[in-house]
């Protein structure tokens, strides 16, 4: 089925469930976990999401984006720094 078909006046949870929502949500915390644990990478969970959230579209390896993001908070003198969404 496809989202044109559905329509956008309705949510995800109207489409599949409030329950297999949930499950769709852990299947991917899960597997993000995964690739964390494979790639071992340094940062937190919740900061490897960010990275993942800000880089959803890129066709770039995984661990390019990570080390691409290391590098960007690395420069900054406050951990805490936004990440660049562009290059300048």
């Amino acid at each position: 089925m496809k989202f044109a078909q559905i329509g956008p006046q309705y949510s995800l949870e109207a489409v599949y469930g409030a329950g297999d929502l949930d499950l769709i949500i852990w299947c991917i915390y899960l597997l993000v976990a995964i690739a964390k644990r494979r790639l071992k990478i340094q940062y937190s969970l919740y900061t490897f999401l960010q990275i993942l959230e800000v880089n959803l579209f890129e066709k770039k390896p995984i661990i390019l984006v990570v080390s691409e993001a290391h590098k960007q908070t690395s420069e900054g003198n406050h951990p805490y720094n936004q990440l660049k969404l562009f290059e300048s």
